[in-house]
This record gives C-alpha cells, sequence and structure tokens, in this order.
C-alpha cells in the first residue's frame, strides 16, 4: 500500500508540473502541451513595406504556417485567404488570393527519450502582385492573412472506482477534482470533477474553455463560411472512461457521449453520467477529444507610392 501511495503522489507532481506555468514538458508525460495551434507570420519582406505604381514593381505575399500544437494538419484542411486589398487592383483574380498548402503540417511529436520534435514550417505564396494604375499621391493599405484549419485536442484523466461509492480511502477517493492533461492546443479541457449521484451512479463534471488568440467554428464548416451564427463556438466533443452506458448532458447532434456543445464567453461545462458496476477498486482512463475549425488572422501594411 505505501509504494501505492508513493506512486500515486508522483503520479500528481508529474501532473501539476503540466499546469499552465510549469517550466516545459516533463519527460513521461503524453503530452508536450501549450495553447497554440498554427503560428502564422508573413515572411519578411513579402511583401515588402513598400512598393511603387505603374505595374513595374511586381511583389509576392508569403505566409509562413508553423505547426506548434500536437494535431497534424493536412494541407486539405488548410485554407490561406489574402485580404485587405483589392485582387484586380494588383492584377490578380478574388480566387488567387485564396490558397492551400503544398505539404502537411506535422504536429509537435516527443521521441522515447522525451526530446521534443518540431515539424518543418509549410509556406504559401501569392506570387506577383502588381499595382498596375497610376496613383496620385502615396496610398496605405492593410494586408491580412486568414488561416481557416481543422484541430482537435486530446485531453486525458482519471477517476476512481469502487464497489462503495461511498466508501472513503483505500486505493483512490471517488469525489473530488481530477488532474487532466491536455495535448497541444488552443481549446482545452481544465477541470474535471467526479461526484457520486446515486448508489452505483457517478457523475463526471468537465470544463472546456478557449485558451487561443483565434475563432471556433463546427469542424468540417470551413470556418463558418456558412451558417455563422449556427456554426460559431461549436466543438465536437466525445468522451469515453471505457465502461458502458455513459450519458452525457448539453451534447447535440452526436451519441450519449458525443456531440457538439456550444462555448459561452469562451467556456462551456459538461456533465456525464456513468452507471458502475465494476467489482473491485481501481483507477480509471478518462479520454476525451475535441473538434473544431479553427481560424486567425495576421496583418502587416504596405505603402504603394507613386512612381514619377
Amino acid at each position: 500500500m505505501k509504494k501505492l501511495i508513493i506512486a500515486l503522489l508522483l503520479l500528481a507532481i508529474m501532473i501539476a508540473a503540466c499546469e499552465p506555468g510549469a517550466e516545459g514538458p516533463e519527460e513521461g508525460l503524453p503530452f508536450i502541451g501549450g495553447t497554440t495551434g498554427l503560428l502564422i507570420s508573413f515572411v519578411e519582406d513579402a511583401p515588402p513595406p513598400e512598393v511603387y505604381d505603374g505595374g513595374g514593381f511586381p511583389f509576392d505575399i508569403e505566409v509562413k504556417l508553423q505547426n506548434e500544437g500536437e494535431r497534424t494538419v493536412k494541407k486539405e484542411d488548410v485554407t490561406v485567404k489574402i485580404s485587405g486589398i483589392d485582387p484586380v487592383e494588383f492584377a490578380k483574380t478574388p480566387q488567387d488570393f485564396i490558397k492551400s498548402p503544398n505539404d502537411d503540417l506535422a504536429a509537435k511529436t516527443k521521441d522515447a527519450e522525451g526530446n521534443i520534435l518540431e515539424g518543418s514550417p509549410v509556406y504559401v505564396t501569392f506570387a506577383d502582385l502588381n499595382h498596375e494604375q497610376q496613383i496620385t499621391g502615396d496610398l496605405s493599405y492593410p494586408i491580412f492573412a486568414t488561416v481557416c484549419y481543422k484541430y482537435g485536442t486530446d485531453a486525458v484523466s482519471r477517476i476512481c472506482i469502487k464497489e462503495n461509492l461511498q466508501e472513503k480511502g483505500g486505493v483512490c477517493e471517488v469525489k473530488g477534482e481530477k488532474p487532466v492533461l491536455n495535448s497541444g492546443a488552443p481549446v482545452q479541457v481544465t477541470s474535471l470533477t467526479e461526484s457520486v449521484v446515486g448508489t452505483n451512479k457517478i457523475r463526471l463534471t468537465f470544463k472546456i474553455e478557449h485558451k487561443g488568440n483565434g475563432r471556433i467554428s463546427k469542424s468540417g464548416t470551413e470556418c463558418n463560411k456558412e451558417n455563422e451564427r449556427e456554426n460559431q463556438n461549436n466543438v465536437f466533443v466525445s468522451i469515453s472512461t471505457g465502461l458502458p452506458d455513459l450519458q452525457c448532458e448539453r451534447l447535440k447532434e452526436g451519441t450519449g457521449n458525443t456531440g457538439y456543445v456550444r462555448l459561452t464567453d469562451g467556456a462551456a461545462i459538461v456533465s456525464c453520467e456513468q452507471p458502475v458496476t465494476a467489482v473491485g477498486e481501481f483507477l480509471k482512463t478518462v479520454d476525451i477529444k475535441l473538434e473544431y475549425d479553427y481560424d486567425e488572422d495576421v496583418i502587416t501594411n504596405l505603402i504603394v507610392r507613386h512612381s514619377e
């Protein structure tokens, strides 16, 4: 029993190291952690700070995408859109300002020794823009790059299962908040609480929070391309305890333990009830998966000067 208590204490210490503010990932933990999905930036001098009118100064816009999270993103699930300038004014069509990368964006991973392996950055280039018309004086333009992509979060916790749910002490305690570990992603499961609601039934209550700077919408909707009011802030949730008959509240368009939940003011709470008929006393892993579309943008400034 003493060895078991020591092991549980060590686990608690390891999990605490993954809480916000901890110094980097710890060896042996399942996730690297973090609250970023894709890191988006303009490549230096693409666009340049200034160009000239008259069609003699072609330039490129190049967007760098770096996957800082732990979910690989397929190239067909990423769209980069340029806005802020009229494409026709720069000798392009509206469709020229929407592109997907040529390569998948690999997730961050850890090797067997705990070393973090970064995915390679991916670049999306909008080539040969050219302000062909003559202008009077200099004009300043904001250039936005908006990136929409499918992403997801994996979260794990452990709950206590006992024949007598009211019994205190032993291997574990049924009642109380349980540590949660999350993969690196902008949406996180920030807490999970286990409580007793009957002789043979427990309730799991967990909180989902938006920790990133972008916008959430239903997975597969191309970031609210249509029906924005219906799709925004919706996350698809799947929760599994490995035990039968798990039933959750507030999940829509799914099954008893899957479905969409809408985040209000950046958060949502989901409650599930789990019948317990197991014999013995043990810890049980809870797996929670979150799926969503995510979009965010970066901005820079372009000055078009009149050429003499």
